[in-house]
């Protein structure tokens, strides 16, 4: 069908090709014919009212069954098949018809092809053609004073911006080898790039010498990674019929694979016949104004810090783990033991790739949360825990001070001071630790000491970057440690970190201490220390597979995976420029040479450098992750000058533009000032200390992030730590007493403020292009 449309319209346009009015008549007609083939009539919804979430790791796929592809696409699938789907599609679409233009006006290379799309006649021709087939508007209540779960309407001018199940924004234009979609894979030159398993190999290969932090927990990777998953989640494609893909080593022509090549002689994957890391590019959708058929990946998130990991990123997701009575979010029904786990999951498949299916009974079962990737390590699940307990002892304190039983009030309410607690601790306490001063004061991270600072810009946009989240923020990889661990307080044990990907187990069995000795480790040990080397567990035992028999592998593909080949694998997919584009936009010179001298390598030591130049051609090649997390640390802080740029303008972006951030002073969705005064008293130990079982853990440090070991940081008890007065750490009476004022709702005025008024802008800043 394609085909046959793209041959009549070529001859249709070398007749008319001096006539440029034409060309909008054609494209849009090779639009429309297009979407008619695929039965597409109508706009992308907001949301699809029943969620379709791609549970089942397999799919109906009856080939070759692969545990470590299984478990890679456990993390990386699609949340809503039928809203990815509806994206998935005209994306697809709109880069045939991108193509289709290039090839007729005889534009062959990506420096051709480039102009060639962002000529604002072009633009404005893709727009009008798939307007029909674009994203629906949403219609703004403005005046309710809530998020809305999947992001839309936050911003009011443009309310798409930050939702859910759109597309990532880009900071610098995407670098696709062929201008639109085929991912970089050549050398400046002409050469091919390394592959990127020896990139890992030979640039962060920790030779299982991995140094312990004197300085930090385990609670900042941890806390990290759940903030990543709270603003950013990229599915990976599937085929036509909605199976996952795991022939890709089988057939890796095809348009989804971008397989990784193993090299003969790399030190662990030794097996001739296992060549092949099995590798799908991410899903792709529309860019907000569908102007253009560049390819642009999917964000399952909202990009906005607002507790997506805790609550779901639609209403069916939220809706399904509430328990709808008392604002109260489920627990497991198989524990006994308050304050509780998470809940059971449907998706009954939650396993461990070296020991095989985890052993199901009534207690050890797989566990569902606001975002798929809570049990990637018991670790990160110890922090969803905390704050599922978190939301539940504050609904309790709320209906216990109001008298209110309105379920959806109390939920509501809660949740509103979750997500500000979540992001004080982000900014206050998170970023200050891990980014160098200078650019929190630079990118205005922290939150000021007493009462309200409305920051709030309409201008400024607030979706996830491509860049962040399929490379920056992936820096946490190299603070994991290699191993997780219970303690007591008597003794410790430790465990293989391999031995407990997608493992609830140690979380699951109370007896053993469960979540609260897990808990009680973390906060008594060091993560690894942040340099450019990644833990063997991560780099060669990723969802290690053990198999026992011939059927059980993709024939050809590695057992394992690597984490670090993998983001560098996805950066390429994603048409991430070189990392020296990105250091140019960060006002860093361009690296001329290898060297550490002037116009080189000038943010490296002289070994980082000259790895980089054992695997690398040029500068100009090296991959964005590779370059960034090789950068000497700045000071005390946890990165280099390039990450520390490009993290630090994301969290401005998401603080900035967020209309329902805690400090601002606005009348109805923002908090008084005596809340506000309570919110920043939070902190990590605090949710600590509120949430465990009483007793496991009886003394803490006071900064959580920190370990004990650290000036002033020495452990008190929880008792102290909390005050005498309250078990939450802060004062409820202030939340209780305005809505016992209110009549145990919140106001919801017809009209809300004028939200294009420029004194809501900040002095001296510029809003990023809209769109």
């Amino acid at each position: 069908m394609a085909l046959s449309i793209l041959l009549t319209l070529t001859f249709s346009l070398t007749l008319v090709m001096s006539v440029d009015w034409k060309l909008e008549y054609i494209v849009s007609d090779l639009v429309n014919r297009m979407m008619s083939s695929k039965n597409i009539s109508d706009k992308i919804p907001i949301e699809f009212p029943s969620l379709t979430e791609h549970t089942n790791a397999r799919g109906n796929y009856q080939g070759s069954y692969h545990s470590a592809v299984q478990h890679h696409y456990r993390y990386l699938r699609i949340n809503d098949f039928a809203m990815s789907k509806t994206m998935d599609d005209r994306a697809r679409i709109a880069a045939f018809v991108a193509r289709t233009v290039a090839v007729m006006y005889g534009k062959r290379t990506a420096e051709q092809v480039r102009p060639l799309l962002k000529d604002p006649k072009m633009l404005k021709i893709f727009h009008k053609a798939f307007l029909p087939y674009c994203y629906e508007e949403p219609r703004c209540d403005v005046g309710y004073p809530y998020r809305l779960t999947c992001g839309a309407c936050n911003n009011l001018r443009h309310p798409l911006l930050g939702k859910a199940f759109t597309v990532y924004r880009r900071i610098v234009p995407s670098n696709y080898e062929d201008g639109i979609e085929m991912p970089r894979t050549k050398s400046m030159d002409g050469h091919p790039l390394p592959s990127a398993r020896r990139v890992s190999n030979v640039v962060h290969n920790s030779n299982n010498q991995v140094q312990v932090s004197a300085r930090f927990t385990p609670y900042l990777t941890h806390f990290g990674q759940f903030l990543d998953h709270d603003i950013s989640s990229t599915p990976i494609m599937t085929d036509s019929d909605e199976n996952i893909i795991e022939d890709c080593c089988i057939h890796p022509n095809r348009i989804e694979c971008f397989n990784i090549g193993i090299a003969d002689d790399d030190p662990f994957f030794t097996n001739p016949t296992q060549k092949c890391m099995h590798f799908v590019r991410s899903d792709i959708g529309p860019v907000p104004k569908c102007d253009t058929g560049v390819r642009q990946q999917q964000n399952q998130r909202s990009s906005f810090i607002d507790g997506s990991a805790i609550y779901g990123f639609n209403t069916a997701k939220e809706n399904s783990l509430r328990e709808k009575r008392g604002g109260l979010l489920r627990v497991s029904t198989h524990h006994s033991y308050r304050p509780g786990v998470l809940p059971e999951g449907d998706d009954t498949q939650c396993e461990n790739g070296h020991n095989g299916m985890l052993s199901q009974s009534p207690v050890n079962h797989c566990f569902d949360a606001g975002d798929h990737r809570h049990t990637e390590s018991p670790l990160l699940a110890v922090v969803h825990i905390m704050f599922l307990r978190r939301h539940n002892l504050i609904a309790e304190a709320l209906q216990r001070a109001t008298g209110i039983t309105d379920d959806e009030v109390l939920f509501q309410e809660t949740k509103r001071i979750i997500v500000a607690e979540l992001n004080h601790i982000t900014y206050n306490e998170y970023l200050p630790d891990i980014m160098a001063p200078e650019f929190i004061n630079y990118f205005g991270l922290r939150s000021t000491t007493p009462g309200h600072h409305t920051v709030y810009d309409p201008t400024v946009d607030p979706r996830a970057i491509n860049s962040f989240a399929a490379a920056a923020y992936r820096f946490g990889h190299s603070f994991v440690q290699s191993v997780v661990g219970q303690d007591n307080g008597r003794s410790i044990n430790e465990d293989p970190l391999r031995n407990n990907f997608d493992n609830p187990t140690i979380i699951n069995f109370p007896q053993n201490g469960g979540c609260e000795y897990v808990a009680s480790w973390m906060a008594n040990t060091g993560k690894s220390d942040m340099d450019r080397f990644v833990t063997s567990d991560l780099r060669n035992h990723l969802f290690d597979a053990s198999p026992t028999g011939s059927a059980a592998k993709s024939p050809g593909a590695t057992l394992s995976l690597d984490l670090v080949a993998l983001n560098i694998q996805r950066g390429r997919d994603h048409g991430l420029p070189a990392y020296n584009v990105f250091r140019q936009w960060c006002g860093r010179p361009k690296a001329e040479h290898f060297g550490t001298w002037a116009l080189g390598l000038v943010d490296h030591d002289e070994q980082s450098a000259a790895t980089l130049q054992s695997i690398y051609r040029h500068p100009d090649d090296i991959d964005l992750f590779a370059g960034a997390l090789s950068e000497k640390n700045l000071g005390t802080s946890l990165m280099g000058p390039t990450f520390s740029c490009i993290i630090g303008f994301q969290f401005n972006r998401l603080k900035y533009g967020d209309r329902f951030w805690y400090e601002n002073k606005f009348p109805h969705t923002g908090f008084t000032e005596d809340q506000v005064m309570e919110i920043k008293k939070a902190t990590m130990s605090k949710i600590m200390c509120s949430t465990l079982v009483h007793g496991a853990v009886p003394v803490i440090q006071p900064l959580l992030f920190r370990r004990q070991t650290a000036p002033g940081n020495g452990p008190i008890s929880c008792n102290r730590l909390l005050g005498r007065s309250s078990v939450l750490g802060f004062n409820i009476e202030p939340f209780a007493r305005e809505l016992r004022n209110i009549g145990g709702r919140r106001h919801h005025p017809e009209s809300s403020a004028n939200w294009n008024d420029p004194t809501l802008s900040l002095p001296g800043q510029t809003g990023a292009q809209v769109y």
